[in-house]
């Protein structure tokens, strides 16, 4: 199964990180397949934006991607969609 990063388009693997332009960046830590859905633990830079300056922190959580089966770019394969 593929794994796309919904932002930047790139193909996710665990333990690769993708960064963009900004200074963000995500790391793919562990990945669980559902039949729908895919729940993705993420190690995340991102911007505070509460905060002066919009600092960058670290964040760790899981996150659901819709997995879809007809996507038309992807033509017949199973996709899981990271929703960055």
């Amino acid at each position: 199964m593929r794994i796309v990063d919904s932002r930047s388009g790139e193909d996710l693997a665990i333990g690769k990180t993708i960064s963009y332009p900004d200074g963000e960046s995500i790391t793919l830590l562990d990945f669980r397949p559902r039949l729908f859905m895919a729940r993705m633990r993420v190690r995340s830079v991102e911007r505070d934006y509460s905060k002066p300056g919009y600092p960058l922190h670290t964040v760790e959580q899981w996150v659901d991607g819709p997995i879809r089966w007809f996507h038309p770019a992807f033509a017949g394969q199973r996709v899981a969609f990271f929703p960055s």
